[in-house]
C-alpha cells in the first residue's frame, strides 16, 4: 500500500495527463518536416523518448524549486505532504535531464546540442517563472515550440520554409497564451482579453495551414481540426463564465490537452499515414481519463 501511495506521488509529479500531449508535438515536427517519407522511425522513437525525459525532469525541477512557495498554497502535493523527499526530486530530474542529454548524444552531436539548448530553456522557465514572470510566460512557450522542432531535426529540413516557421510560431504563441493564464490561475480570474488569445487560436491555425488544407480537403483534417474548434470554443466559454479561482486549473488542463487536436492537425495536413492520425489522436481521451485521477496543471 505505502508503495502504491509513492508510486501515485511521482504520477503526480510528472502531471500523467499532460504527459501524453508530449509525443506528439515530435511526430508533428516530424511529419511536417516529410519525415514519413524517409522512414527513420528509430531515431524518431528516441526522439520521443528524449522529449518524455525533458518534460518530466521540467516538472520535477520545477516542484522542486517551488517547494517552499507551494507549502503555502498547495498542501496536497507530493513533496508538501511529504509523500516525496525533495532530495529525491531534484535527483531524478538530474538523472533525466542527463539521460536525455545522452541520448541524444547517441543520435548526433548536432541533435545533442539542441536538446542541450531545450534543457537550458526549460530550467531557465523554472527559474525566473516566480521573479520575471513576463520572462517564464515566454520561456514556456519557446520550450513547447522547441520540441515541436525537435521532430524536425531529423529530417534535412529547411528551418526557413514559411510553413515550418509558421507553425512553429502558432505553437509558441498557443503555449504562452496559455501559461499567461495559468500564472494566475488560483490567485484570480483570467481576463477576456486572454480567453479571446486562446479562442482565437484555432482560426491561426486555419490561417496558417490554409493552402494545405485547401488542396487536400481530407476528411481526417476536417475531423480533427473541428475537435479542436469545438473543445477550444466550449473551454474559452466555462472560462469566461467560471467565477472560481481553484475550477481554473482544471480549465487549463483542458487547453493543454486541446494540443494533441492540433498535433493531429498538423500531422493530417502533413499526409502521414492514417494509423499516425489515429494513434496521436488516441492520446486525447486516455489523458482526459487520467485527468479524474491525477491534476494536470
Amino acid at each position: 500500500m505505502k508503495n502504491t501511495r509513492i508510486f501515485r506521488a511521482w504520477l503526480q509529479l510528472i502531471r500523467l495527463p499532460n504527459l501524453f500531449t508530449v509525443p506528439g508535438d515530435v511526430i508533428a515536427g516530424y511529419a511536417i518536416a516529410g519525415g514519413f517519407y524517409s522512414h527513420d522511425i528509430f531515431t524518431l522513437a528516441a526522439i520521443i523518448i528524449i522529449s518524455l525525459l525533458i518534460y518530466s525532469s521540467a516538472l520535477l525541477h520545477n516542484d522542486w524549486i517551488d517547494r517552499h512557495h507551494d507549502r503555502m498554497r498547495y498542501l496536497g502535493r507530493p513533496i508538501e505532504k511529504g509523500s516525496v523527499l525533495p532530495i529525491s526530486v531534484i535527483t531524478a530530474s538530474c538523472i533525466g535531464f542527463v539521460a536525455a542529454i545522452l541520448l541524444a548524444l547517441k543520435l548526433s552531436l548536432f541533435i545533442a546540442v539542441c536538446v542541450c539548448g531545450l534543457v537550458l530553456v526549460v530550467i531557465s522557465y523554472n527559474v525566473f517563472n516566480k521573479t520575471r514572470r513576463s520572462i517564464g510566460v515566454f520561456l514556456m512557450g519557446a520550450s513547447r515550440a522547441a520540441n515541436f522542432l525537435l521532430g524536425m531535426i531529423i529530417c534535412n529540413v529547411n528551418f526557413s520554409s514559411v510553413e515550418i516557421l509558421a507553425n512553429t510560431l502558432f505553437i509558441f504563441y498557443y503555449i504562452t497564451a496559455l501559461t499567461y493564464i495559468a500564472k494566475t490561475e488560483r490567485k484570480k480570474l483570467p481576463t477576456p482579453r486572454s480567453i479571446l488569445f486562446i479562442g482565437i487560436s484555432p482560426f491561426l491555425l486555419i490561417i496558417v495551414n490554409l493552402s494545405s488544407i485547401l488542396s487536400m480537403r481530407t476528411i481526417a483534417i476536417g475531423i480533427v481540426g473541428g475537435l479542436f474548434i469545438i473543445c477550444t470554443f466550449y473551454t474559452s466559454y466555462r472560462l469566461k463564465i467560471n467565477k472560481q479561482p481553484s475550477k481554473t486549473p482544471a480549465l487549463i488542463g483542458q487547453l493543454i490537452r486541446n494540443l494533441i487536436f492540433i498535433q493531429t492537425t498538423l500531422i493530417a495536413i502533413s499526409a502521414a499515414p492514417l494509423n499516425w492520425i489515429i494513434g496521436v489522436g488516441l492520446l486525447w481521451p486516455i489523458s482526459t481519463t487520467l485527468s479524474q485521477r491525477f491534476y494536470g496543471s
